[in-house]
């Protein structure tokens, strides 16, 4: 119920007291409070020390190790002495109480041994139910944090392998320009200043403004622009409004990214691609189309993981909440893809 040792502690004498005080009101009728309190006093020490006993070394010790034998032996040998023990007592105490035993054999009769026994067998069932319900959740808990640093841990490598490739690709670019003597490396080297920056400080935290990651979208476009001076047919449309909806980091652009690399729009001028973002309340639906080579282009050893990645982090991070389809049009020379994230 609580992690907190004194708290713990506090509510174990707390319940102890309760169980003592119910019993020793309940009997008032037949003795005097004092007396019967007297009584239960070693009564209720008795039943504590055998459910911490239990607790804290019988059962770690011997049943949770599966030593079944050695644990039943025990319990019950302790159950049975600790029976005598309180028997004897009781009798010890027989004068003080003869209103509710008016004979004194009667402190030995077979009921009474019964009930002795009895009240220890249900108090280690009750207190032990109560040790593997709180262990049940506990494991759950640990389970559920693992679960949670294995998924934090795997995102980060996921999100990771975009970084790298994007960059990768775009400084081969840079590159061919700086060769070239282009004026565009100038304008290239800025644009990747800008998309760094957001992969470097924004892209670390868990959410991110949809705002900040459409920006990101536009200004990888334009960096992609800049690669030819041919005009390019590339078209991103927003429909809806970005404000106040958050998303991951680096969610949408390896579906783009995937669109230049494998498309011919770098190779072809009548190449093109079309992005559209459709922002609801309720949902997000992404869709890129983009035309392909005649000839489909040979994956390089970075390649394939851009749509596997995409997959990999939507059942992750949106589990049921996603939907992800792409398509291959081989005669019409097209290749179409889509995300919807259910918020």
């Amino acid at each position: 119920m609580t992690n907190n040792k004194y708290s713990l502690i506090g509510l174990n004498v707390l319940i102890w007291l309760i169980i003592l005080f119910w019993m020793s009101f309940a009997y008032t009728g037949s003795g005097d409070f004092q007396q019967m309190l007297l009584r239960n006093v070693f009564t209720i020490l008795s039943m504590a020390g055998i459910v911490y006993f239990n607790f804290y070394y019988l059962l770690t010790t011997y049943f949770f190790q599966k030593k079944y034998i050695q644990y039943f032996t025990i319990l019950t040998t302790m159950v049975l002495i600790l029976t005598l023990i309180r028997v004897y007592v009781d009798s010890l105490l027989l004068e003080s109480i003869t209103p509710i035993i008016p004979e004194n054999k009667a402190i030995f009769s077979n009921m009474h041994y019964t009930v002795v026994l009895l009240s220890f067998v249900v108090v280690l069932i009750i207190s032990s139910l109560f040790k593997f319900t709180s262990m049940y959740y506990k494991n759950i808990q640990l389970r559920q944090q693992l679960e949670n640093q294995h998924l934090e841990a795997e995102l980060k490598f996921l999100k990771a392998q975009i970084n790298p490739h994007f960059l990768f690709n775009t400084l081969n670019n840079i590159y061919t320009l700086s060769y070239m003597k282009s004026e565009k490396a100038t304008l290239m080297i800025m644009k990747l200043s800008e998309l760094m920056r957001y992969m470097l400080y924004d892209s670390n935290q868990s959410k991110v403004d949809l705002q900040k990651e459409i920006q990101y979208l536009q200004n990888y476009i334009e960096l992609q622009r800049l690669k030819t001076p041919d005009e390019q047919t590339i078209t991103f449309e927003v429909e809806g409004n970005p404000q106040g909806i958050k998303i991951e980091p680096m969610l949408l652009v390896p579906l783009l990214e995937n669109s230049f690399k494998h498309g011919n729009i770098g190779d072809d001028p009548n190449g093109w691609v079309h992005c559209k973002l459709k922002i609801n309340p309720k949902f997000l639906h992404y869709t890129i189309q983009n035309s392909l080579p005649s000839t489909p282009k040979q994956k390089d050893k970075q390649g394939g993981i851009g749509l596997e990645n995409i997959e990999k982090r939507l059942q992750l991070l949106y589990p049921e909440r996603y939907e992800f389809k792409t398509l291959s049009q081989t005669a019409e020379k097209e290749f179409h893809a889509a995300i919807k994230i259910y918020f």
